[in-house]
């Protein structure tokens, strides 16, 4: 009779491979575990680049258009070492009068179309020579009839300037401030008319804007026309120079350093006005 060959794994045999399997396994899973924490480190430093620059890029490009096609000494209306506001035509809404009523504050404009109640206005006369804030009326847009009703209440960017002294030919534009400030590591950007900044939209720009030791990240520093930096409490109109410094951290300490990894944007920002 034929004997068949029955032999399989012995138990040492067997205790053997399952240990190889096990030391196999746990390569595994440490290379896996180690490869998400690598993976989740780099999409925060991703998020963390771009949560800054995004701010910072457009704080950096409205602070430079600040004050453009306005008078003197007009772009900065206050500026500290956390914050700053600046005025301009961030809306970019323009138009020029035909003709002013300085009685009933009728302006009859090229166009219409774009004003809003509310909003608040910087009229230039024909010559540059008179300049003024204003702000339009309730229900004082007729888009149909292209006619603006404001206050005749002007307030005088140039001595004696009244809503008189405004004719044919005058620059109506909207004019609006924005502030850049943060708080707890937040930067944060207000858009206001300019004769109602208590009336203004925020929206939070970036977070963890934090240096490494959780100190807020965003600051300022000004310079005046000689290049000297500004101190103490700081007179807006002599600011001609702002330079911005971002420091940002990742929201989470990174899993093999145990420590943030740190982003920093440094630029200066000439305003126009």
């Amino acid at each position: 009779m034929e004997r068949r060959n029955e032999s399989g794994f012995s138990l040492i045999e067997f205790t053997i491979s399952v240990a190889i399997m096990t030391v196999v396994l746990g390569g595994i899973f440490m290379l896996t575990a180690n490869n998400q924490l690598i993976g989740r480190n780099e999409s925060e430093t991703s998020d963390m680049t771009q949560n800054a620059r995004v701010a910072f890029d457009l704080m950096s490009r409205e602070i430079r258009n600040a004050g453009l096609g306005f008078p003197s000494n007009q772009a900065v209306v206050s500026a500290t070492s956390n914050s700053i506001t600046v005025r301009g035509f961030f809306s970019k809404i323009s138009t020029t009068a035909l003709s002013v009523d300085p009685i009933g504050g009728v302006l009859v404009v090229g166009s219409a179309a774009d004003f809003q109640p509310g909003q608040s206005l910087l009229l230039v006369d024909a010559n540059s020579t008179a300049a003024a804030y204003t702000s339009i009326r309730p229900n004082g847009v007729d888009k149909i009839t292209n006619r603006l009703t404001v206050s005749t209440a002007v307030t005088a960017i140039t001595p004696g300037a009244t809503i008189s002294r405004f004719g044919p030919g005058t620059a109506v534009s909207v004019v609006e401030r924005i502030t850049y400030s943060i708080e707890s590591g937040a930067i944060s950007r207000t858009i206001a008319p300019e004769l109602n900044p208590d009336a203004g939209d925020r929206s939070e720009l970036a977070n963890n804007i934090l240096d490494a030791s959780g100190n807020n990240g965003l600051s300022f520093t000004y310079f005046d026309s000689n290049n000297t930096q500004l101190s103490g409490v700081i007179n807006p109109a002599t600011v001609t120079l702002v330079k911005i410094k971002i420091n940002a951290r990742t929201k989470d300490k990174d899993a093999q350093t145990q420590k943030y990894r740190v982003f920093n944007l440094t630029t200066e920002a000439k305003p126009r006005g």
